[in-house]
């Protein structure tokens, strides 16, 4: 059996009081080890243990998307890697409650519920909707709200819409609107008939693309510590315009960050290296907002293929990372040794961009034990010249 051919009544039996003994079990067994399953086997049917198994399996993946209550949830393995983790989620989630606090939300494609769950914290009367019967079974428990096992174009009630098609292909390493389920032609028959929703996308995914295929709103791409995790095209009352781009960072440890501007149509300002250069969060750039983040910052681009920008004043901004300028010159890696020997330096961090050279061997040549300084090389090209940069990270006040 498949992931994909989840067995309803297993599951269901399964989250039953009569099968509490076998999810007690199966969380503490090492599942790799055959006498421990063999022994399951031996008292539980087959399909119960394959469930009890797949679902401790799932619950260790949802420890880091659903800190506070993972251990509750219901859910496969596959549904859990594909489910919006909370912090994304009460982020979206948000948005509807401000605008549409009054309206029907469908979570259509809901898998497990991940994005179903924020939703109903958020205070939103929600149905959750999935062709697949156990996934949206799933996510009526773990929600506890209404589902429907059904597709998305069924006869569904009136209301505004979020929906996560899934990519029919895992192959490809870029973002291809043709390769979603349901279809393009779908997500666009589903916001012409609702107006007001929500399409989860991957952060890869190209604007004029989108419009290409009717299409249209605000598209925002989410960061989470860093690391590009959503993109969302906002439509109806839920979206600003369709020339509005959002930025977004969510963090485990600081409050949401939202940069809102027009998407960039002019090339943004360039200037030479000043005494600070300032790395920018992958959803500024991603999105089409340099030219806003060098408005507010009054900073101009190092080079404009870099994203990086440069200033003679520190900048405390949380979509920025400020490194403090210290020496700077054509690369050499012998030349780089002498002149971080000359400064103490210890933990050597490397950075480069279209793999100038191999970060994590240069790291390893240039780290030195002891209590050196720990400083931060950049190994860029400008142009036909490759420069090294070394540099001081500056820690945020904020």
């Amino acid at each position: 059996m498949t992931e994909q051919q989840l067995d309803l009544d297993a599951w269901q039996t399964l989250m039953s009081d009569q099968c509490e003994s076998l999810r007690v079990k199966a969380a503490s067994i090492d599942a790799g080890d055959v006498a421990e399953v063999m022994r399951l086997r031996a008292k539980w049917d087959m399909p119960l243990v394959h469930a009890a198994l797949q679902l401790q399996k799932a619950r260790n993946k949802l420890q880091s998307k659903f800190s506070s209550r993972w251990q509750t949830l219901v859910a496969d393995p596959a549904g859990a890697e594909m489910s919006t983790g909370s912090r994304v989620g009460l982020h979206k989630a948000a948005r509807f409650a401000k605008r549409l606090p009054n309206e029907l939300i469908l979570d259509l494609c809901c898998g497990i519920g991940g994005d179903t769950m924020c939703l109903r914290e958020a205070g939103l009367k929600v149905v959750a909707v999935d062709s697949d019967e156990t996934r949206a079974w799933m996510a009526g428990i773990n929600a506890n709200c209404e589902s429907r096992a059904c597709d998305v174009l069924a006869e569904l009630p009136a209301g505004a819409f979020h929906i996560d098609p899934a990519r029919r292909s895992s192959s490809k390493r870029l973002f291809d609107l043709e390769s979603l389920q349901p279809p393009v032609s779908v997500l666009e028959s589903i916001a012409r008939k609702r107006r007001n929703g929500a399409i989860k996308l991957q952060p890869g995914v190209d604007a004029s693309e989108l419009s290409q295929h009717g299409l249209h709103g605000e598209l925002e791409i989410i960061s989470d510590e860093g690391r590009l995790v959503q993109a969302v095209l906002w439509m109806g009352a839920l979206s600003d315009g369709d020339a509005s781009r959002t930025a977004t960072i969510v963090s485990r440890s600081e409050p949401t960050a939202m940069l809102q501007g027009s998407a960039d149509v002019n090339a943004p300002p360039v200037g030479p290296m000043q005494r600070y250069i300032h790395e920018l969060d992958p959803s500024v750039e991603r999105v089409g907002l340099l030219t806003t983040m060098c408005s507010r910052t009054a900073a101009p681009m190092l080079h404009p293929a870099l994203g990086l920008l440069t200033s003679d004043d520190a900048i405390d901004d949380p979509f920025l990372t400020s490194f403090e300028v210290l020496d700077h010159f054509p690369w050499k890696l012998p030349r780089a040794k002498d002149k971080l020997k000359n400064l103490g330096a210890g933990i050597v961090e490397v950075k480069t961009r279209d793999k100038q050279v191999d970060p994590d061997s240069v790291q390893r040549e240039l780290s030195k034990p002891g209590n050196g300084p720990i400083l931060t090389l950049f190994v860029l090209r400008f142009d036909r010249e490759v420069v090294g940069i070394i540099t001081r990270r500056v820690r945020s006040t904020t």
